[in-house]
């Protein structure tokens, strides 16, 4: 999902990357009872959504492309999908009934509002329900060879719409969902090699 601007349709090489981060998603939810409901927040045009259903959980899905919403609705009628931003507190009204866990694939850095994001997956879960985020990794080592390669600048542009707002290291990551009420129990880096990674997936339990 994008915050800013509507998402268009992957190419392969990037629906290539996301079947990669789903494999280790899938794992992270394999917790979830048969029957369970997920929410894909930031569902796109609903690849992680069809293999939700293909698991044989429900599934819910939010978005603000319209496009993206009308191709989740056809595709997966069998699913739920509403047009709304993962930070408006107004999906908690459109989501009555809690949710088992919550994904947020390659969100969470396009958000003007990472907080009212958190605050939202708080109120939406069950207790001891999870949220499986996945984003950029940005830790020491990588950071320090994207400066000494001289590539930090244009890792970094700012001269385009919409795109990647908000960076974030796993232990950045980590005390933020600490401070909104979750715990990380699991972490997983993806693509690259280790240090370097393109992304990493946490898993955090709703804590009491």
């Amino acid at each position: 999902m994008n915050e800013t601007t509507a998402s268009p349709p992957r190419p392969p090489a990037a629906k290539r990357y996301q079947s990669g981060l789903w494999r280790i998603v899938r794992q992270c939810i394999s917790g979830v009872q048969a029957g369970g409901t997920i929410l894909d927040a930031g569902c796109g045009h609903g690849f992680i959504s069809g293999e939700i259903l293909r698991l044989g959980y429900r599934v819910c899905g939010i978005d603000i492309s319209t496009p993206g919403i009308e191709i989740c609705r056809r595709t997966h009628p069998e699913g739920t999908f509403h047009l709304a931003s993962v930070s408006d507190p107004e999906i908690r009204r459109l989501i009555a009934d809690p949710v088992d866990a919550i994904l947020a694939i390659e969100v969470i850095e396009h958000l003007y509002s990472p907080a009212g994001f958190a605050e939202n997956c708080r109120a939406l879960l069950k207790p001891g329900g999870f949220l499986v985020i996945s984003t950029p990794f940005h830790g020491f080592w990588k950071n320090l060879l994207l400066a000494a390669t001289g590539r930090l600048d244009r890792h970094f542009q700012a001269d385009h719409e919409g795109g990647h707002i908000k960076f974030w290291s796993y232990r950045a990551l980590a005390t933020f969902l600490r401070s909104h009420g979750f715990e990380v129990t699991e972490f997983h880096g993806y693509g690259r090699v280790p240090l370097l990674w393109n992304s990493m997936i946490v898993k955090a339990v709703k804590t009491a």
